[in-house]
């Protein structure tokens, strides 16, 4: 894992920061999802993979996943990765395939 510019704050959660990240943190208008799938379709109408790089607790990882055939999440924070696995429940992509959520760092 490279060095991470980001301040600790982005990779140390707790796990009860992480659960209340998440409770307060609503998903995104549905404007942002639809200028997503348009951009999706206009370009090649490829809907192939899905790589959320700072996912936190999967809230857009989520919400798109039943339109990409592949989906991961990214995050820095263990804690926001496990909270994401644990929202997750049985969400999957339009392939079937669960979703995965991974530790990382973008620039890895």
């Amino acid at each position: 894992m490279s060095q991470s510019t980001a301040g600790p704050t982005f990779r140390n959660y707790n796990p009860d920061q992480a659960s209340l990240y998440a409770q307060a943190r609503l998903s995104y208008p549905p404007k942002l999802y639809e200028t997503i799938l348009r951009h999706h379709s206009q370009t090649d109408d490829r809907f192939d993979s899905l790589l959320d790089i700072g996912c936190g607790h999967g809230n857009a990882t989520r919400d798109l996943a039943p339109v990409f055939h592949t989906v991961v999440g990214v995050d820095p924070s263990p804690e926001m990765i496990h909270t994401a696995r644990q929202m997750s429940g049985s969400s999957k992509s339009k392939s079937g395939k669960p979703v995965e959520f991974i530790v990382g760092h973008a620039e890895d």
